[in-house]
């Protein structure tokens, strides 16, 4: 069993080629995913954000108010970093317990990757990556958010585009290639670079 993590700015498809993967029998454990599981109502990593943020970024049901909370931290990078102070400890120690438990090969699929320090789980990284435009009009879809916010939530991403450089693979999805076909291409490298490299 080896770790894998894949790591790439918003709308830069890594969902797309985690879900590929997963199909080829892959166990994907998605940071976003987990992120949004740590913030249920009463969970300690909510309890610290409200503590942080305030009562605004709750809402009346105990949930996580997540248009107030993007408005504050993708605006100010000060707020973002503290937000992910609270968070990366809380994914961390998920991804980590479910590592224990795996009983085949794992993704991490994390945007922060190395910022998170999650790089150091894994046996290799994969980049993905797409066009500026590309992934604008993806999250504006996905997201149902306006040029503005989007850009002003890529914009607040400078540091991933930066660790692409870091990767061992770099996949560019821009012309949309069929998912099949990057996670075949991941595989054969991961699996190479195991037996070859580490």
């Amino acid at each position: 069993m080896y770790v894998i993590g894949i790591t790439g700015g918003s709308g830069s498809g890594k969902s797309t080629v985690s879900g590929a993967l997963q199909a080829i029998g892959y166990i994907i454990l998605d940071a976003d995913k987990i992120a949004r599981e740590i913030v249920q109502p009463g969970k300690p990593a909510l309890q610290e954000i409200e503590k942080i943020f305030g009562k605004n970024v709750i809402n009346a049901d105990g949930t996580m108010n997540r248009k107030a909370v993007a408005k504050i931290v993708f605006s100010d990078k000060k707020e973002l970093d503290k937000l992910n102070k609270i968070t990366h400890k809380y994914i961390t120690e998920s991804i980590k317990a479910s590592i224990q438990n795996a009983k085949s090969h794992v993704v991490i699929d994390a945007p922060l990757l190395y910022e998170s320090g999650l790089d150091t789980l894994c046996e290799a990284v994969v980049g993905v990556t797409a066009s500026f435009d590309v992934r604008l009009e993806r999250i504006m879809a996905r997201d149902s958010l306006t040029e503005e916010e989007a850009k002003m939530r890529l914009n607040a991403q400078g540091s991933i585009e930066a660790n692409l450089s870091r990767v061992q693979l770099l996949l560019d999805t821009s012309e949309n290639t069929p998912p099949a076909q990057l996670a075949k291409k991941i595989d054969d490298f991961v699996k190479g670079a195991i037996h070859e490299v580490f």
